[in-house]
């Protein structure tokens, strides 16, 4: 183990339901072009790869504070500047249970990008609203921000 703080963490993800449902506007749009011509079809052809853009996210914490970048585009993203993170956690985030489904996801007092169910990386931000990202190690992602925010007051 080293003898110095992280200055960095980042994770990808990869979200199995966009993935399928990626899948299930491909097929679907593909059966309906068959069947019923392009005109029918193109609306479910169109949103497969934009389903499939969002279906990665990568997830970074440093010195700039929260980002993660959405799929194949790197230049949209949310970025939460450290200056406005109060503390980082992690905690066990249920997709509908806690947000209603996946995606880019609000509700009274918190938003998220939430990829599926699981770990997540919770930001507790100045206003009091709390903003979650699910994410495989999570707990490393909130270590390094706390770490920053430490060092910085």
């Amino acid at each position: 183990m080293s003898s110095y703080p992280r200055k960095s963490w980042s994770s990808i993800v990869v979200s199995p339901v966009l993935g399928a449902l990626t899948a299930a506007f491909l097929v679907a749009g593909l059966v309906v072009t068959v069947v019923f011509g392009l005109g029918s079809g193109i609306g479910l052809l169109a949103a497969a790869p934009l389903t499939g853009l969002f279906t990665i996210i990568r997830v970074r914490t440093d010195e700039i504070g929260l980002t993660v970048e959405f799929g194949l585009l790197p230049w949209v993203r949310k970025r939460i500047p450290i200056a406005k993170i109060r503390e980082a956690g992690h905690r066990d985030v249920r997709a509908f249970r806690d947000f209603g489904g996946w995606g880019y996801r609000i509700r009274a007092g918190a938003s998220g990008v939430v990829q599926r169910s699981g770990d997540a990386l919770a930001v507790r931000l100045d206003s009091g609203r709390e903003f979650v990202v699910t994410v495989d190690n999570a707990r490393t992602g909130a270590a390094v921000l706390n770490g920053l925010l430490t060092s910085r007051d």
